[in-house]
C-alpha cells in the first residue's frame, strides 16, 4: 500500500468506524468492483473529450450508504491524475441547497482543490480560490520568462500574463480575478481579502467592490454566469479543465414544493448548459439516492428531466447519462469480502499489529453475509458492512477471538 503510513491508516479506520463514510483521502486503498466504470470515464472523458473542450453531465444513482461518495472520490482522484481542478460539493438544505444557485456557486468555489499530495489534501487551507491563486502565481514565477527579471520588468510581465485572460462571461468576475492576482502577487493583503470576499460569494458592497470594477452581485440571477466564468478561469491557467461533483446529502422530497420546483429547474438548466458552446472542459456529476424526484407529473420540467436522464451509462454506452451504481457490483458477497480484506490490512497498519489470518477472514465473511441481509434497509448494506467490520476488528484486537454472531 504505497503512500499509506500508520497515521493515514488510522485516519481511514477512524472515519469508517464512526460513520461508514470514506475518508477524504485513502478510500482507494479499499476500493473494489468499480474499476470498469472508472476506466470508461477516464478514457472516454478525462483523457480525451473533456480535455479537448467537451462538457458532459452524469447522474450517479445509488442508495444512501451505497458507495456514491466513494465513487465520486474515485473520479476526483482520476481527475487530479489528469491535471484537473476538482470541486466536491455536499448539497445540504441549510448550506448549499441546489434550489439556491448562489449558494451552490459559493460551495463550488470554496471547495476547489487542485492536484495535491496526500498530506496537503488533509489540510483545509489548500481548498478554495486563495490557494488556487497561489498555485497560479507559483506556475508563473517558475516559468522561464518569470525568472531573473527586474522589478519593473516583473510588473510588465504580470500585466502581460493577465492580459491573456479573457472571454469571461461576467466582466466583474474577470476584473476580480485579475485584481486578486495582482494584490496577492504584490502583497496587498487588505485588497486581496476584499476581492476574495466577493469571489467567495460572501456579500457585495457597491462602494468597496465598485472601486475594483465589480458591479455585479452574486445571486440567483448571476450564479450560473459566475460558475461558467470560474470554469473559464481554470481552463486558462494551466489545467485541463474542471470536474464538479455534487453529492445530494438530503432527500429531495424533504424540500417544499417551491424549493423542489426551483431545484429541478436548476438541474435541467445545468444539464442543458453542458451542450452550450461557451461551457468547455468541464465534467459534472450529480449523485442522488434514487430518481423518485422525477416521478411527479404535471409540469414540463419533470418531463424534460426524465428525457435528459433516461439513458444508462455502461461500458458499451459511455454516452448514457445515468450511472446505476447498484448495478455495478454483480456479486455483492465476493465484493464485500474483497473490501473487507483490504480494510483488515489497513487496520493492521493503523495499529502495527498482525491479526490472526483465519479469524480475520471469518469475521470478514460473517459480517459480509450479515450486512447483505440488510440490503433493503434505508442505509446501504455497504456502509453497514464497513462500520460493523471495523467494530469487530477492534473486538478481535482486544479479545483475540471472533465475536458471537446470531444466525
Amino acid at each position: 500500500m504505497e503512500n499509506l503510513n500508520q497515521q493515514l491508516a488510522r485516519n481511514i479506520i477512524e472515519q469508517l468506524g464512526q460513520s461508514g463514510q470514506p475518508p477524504i483521502w485513502g478510500h482507494h486503498f479499499f476500493s473494489s468492483g468499480i474499476d470498469t466504470y472508472l476506466d470508461v470515464i477516464d478514457e472516454e472523458y478525462l483523457n480525451t473529450f473533456i480535455k479537448e473542450g467537451g462538457a458532459v453531465f452524469k447522474i450517479l444513482k445509488g442508495q444512501y450508504g451505497g458507495g456514491k461518495t466513494h465513487f465520486l472520490y474515485s473520479v476526483r482522484n482520476l481527475a487530479w491524475d489528469k491535471n484537473y481542478i476538482v470541486s466536491y460539493v455536499s448539497l445540504k438544505k441549510g448550506e448549499s441547497p441546489f434550489s439556491k444557485l448562489e449558494l451552490v456557486y459559493k460551495a463550488i468555489i470554496n471547495n476547489l482543490i487542485p492536484p495535491l499530495k496526500p498530506e496537503k489534501l488533509l489540510d483545509t487551507t489548500y481548498k478554495g480560490i486563495k490557494p488556487l491563486i497561489d498555485l497560479w502565481i507559483e506556475k508563473i514565477d517558475s516559468s522561464p520568462t518569470g525568472q531573473n527579471i527586474s522589478s519593473e520588468e516583473r510588473v510588465n510581465f504580470i500585466n502581460t500574463e493577465l492580459d491573456t485572460l479573457n472571454h469571461f462571461e461576467s466582466l466583474s468576475f474577470g476584473r476580480a480575478i485579475k485584481n486578486a492576482f495582482k494584490y496577492r502577487y504584490f502583497d496587498d493583503d487588505e485588497n486581496f481579502e476584499t476581492i476574495c470576499q466577493w469571489l467567495n460569494g460572501e456579500g457585495y458592497d457597491r462602494k468597496i467592490h465598485g472601486r475594483q470594477g465589480i458591479y455585479e452581485r452574486i445571486d440567483k440571477t448571476t450564479a450560473f454566469k459566475m460558475i461558467r466564468s470560474l470554469v473559464n478561469l481554470v481552463n486558462q491557467i494551466g489545467f485541463n479543465g474542471m470536474v464538479i461533483l455534487f453529492d445530494e446529502a438530503e432527500q429531495i422530497p424533504s424540500l417544499s414544493s417551491k424549493e423542489k420546483g426551483q431545484h429541478l429547474n436548476n438541474l435541467r438548466e445545468l444539464i442543458d448548459v453542458t451542450a452550450q458552446a461557451g461551457f468547455t472542459n468541464v465534467m459534472l456529476f450529480y449523485a442522488v439516492p434514487d430518481m423518485e424526484f422525477l416521478e411527479t407529473t404535471g409540469t414540463g420540467v419533470y418531463e424534460a428531466l426524465r428525457q435528459r436522464t433516461s439513458t444508462v451509462f455502461s461500458e458499451i454506452n459511455p454516452t448514457g447519462v445515468r450511472i446505476e451504481l447498484d448495478d455495478v457490483i454483480p456479486e455483492p458477497i465476493p465484493f464485500l469480502e474483497d473490501v473487507g480484506s483490504k480494510i483488515s490490512k489497513i487496520f493492521e497498519m493503523a495499529y502495527d499489529i498482525n491479526l490472526e489470518p483465519e479469524k480475520t477472514k471469518s469475521i470478514v465473511s460473517k459480517v459480509a453475509h450479515k450486512a447483505y441481509e440488510q440490503r433493503y434497509a434505508d442505509t446501504g448494506y455497504r456502509r453497514i458492512f464497513v462500520m460493523k467490520l471495523v467494530e469487530d476488528l477492534y473486538y478481535l484486537k482486544q479479545k483475540g477471538d471472533i465475536p458471537t454472531y446470531e444466525d
